[in-house]
């Protein structure tokens, strides 16, 4: 993903004033499209427990990353339409190789876990890795601007970020999604659409973030949590949030992503 002002090159001297373009370019492992022209990603990763398969979905057109039960399947009873990815990209799921694993540390949040795994060299040695819960972000257009939160986190301090947070054991991440925005913000009902996922700590953790947009949506009581006293809503037109991503005012990975999503799509209409 870029950010480049138009009629420019790599390494051109850029003008003042002239306003940025997002471009997004999207890889993909078959170079398959949807049909209205978007990539879809399809392939195999490796998961703790077991190797865990990406499907090609497709969702009102939308490229997307299926949802992962507690058992590390990506079994789904919405409507999303699966089919298998190649059986080329076998070997990504080869690569590492899981000789023993265990558990240091468990709480209801998180697990902490130590393997010993035989690296795509060949070699061996351990590898700490942590499970925490799978996240959403909503992008929520009202006024043909995106809603933000303004809050303070206990571990990095201010954050402007875009409504979200943890989904519940078992918990459909779309039904996660409208939860957390009625209960920061207030809005709920619209139209939904997935808008893709990430894996924020590939090296790290499996955990997932689940990516949304709202429209249409209706003002009602907001339902915060205790540690959510301090939040503000903020509203930004796309420009604005676009700048305030440029300059680290959103210091959220996936917020950030979805902000230059949805600045596309509507740069498009």
């Amino acid at each position: 993903m870029l950010l480049a002002r138009p009629g420019t090159a790599r390494g051109a001297t850029t003008g003042q004033g002239s306003p940025w373009r997002i471009l997004v370019i999207v890889a993909t492992l078959d170079g398959s499209r949807s049909c209205d022209g978007r990539a879809r990603w399809a392939g195999t990763a490796p998961h703790r427990a077991s190797a865990t398969r990406f499907d090609k979905l497709a969702v009102h057109n939308e490229a997307c990353i299926p949802p992962r039960s507690k058992s590390g399947s990506t079994a789904w009873n919405g409507t999303y339409e699966t089919r298998p990815g190649p059986a080329r990209l076998a070997h990504v799921q080869s690569v590492w190789t899981k000789l023993s694993s265990e558990v240091s540390y468990a709480t209801p949040r998180i697990t902490v876990g130590r393997d010993q795994v035989r690296r795509p060299d060949g070699s061996t040695g351990p590898y700490e890795w942590v499970e925490a819960p799978d996240q959403v972000r909503v992008g929520a257009i009202v006024d043909d601007g995106l809603l933000f939160t303004s809050q303070n986190h206990y571990l990095v301090g201010h954050t402007l970020q875009l409504p979200g947070g943890n989904v519940e054991s078992d918990e459909d991440p779309r039904v996660c999604a409208q939860r957390e925005l009625h209960e920061e913000t207030g809005y709920y009902g619209g139209t939904w659409h997935l808008r893709g996922g990430l894996c924020p700590l590939p090296g790290l953790s499996s955990m997932r973030v689940y990516l949304w947009s709202a429209r249409d949506l209706h003002l009602g009581e907001a339902h915060r949590e205790s540690a959510e006293r301090d939040l503000r809503v903020v509203r930004l037109s796309f420009a604005e949030a676009v700048r305030a991503v440029q300059d680290g005012r959103v210091n959220c990975l996936a917020s950030t992503t979805l902000v230059l999503i949805l600045a596309r799509s509507a740069d498009d209409t």
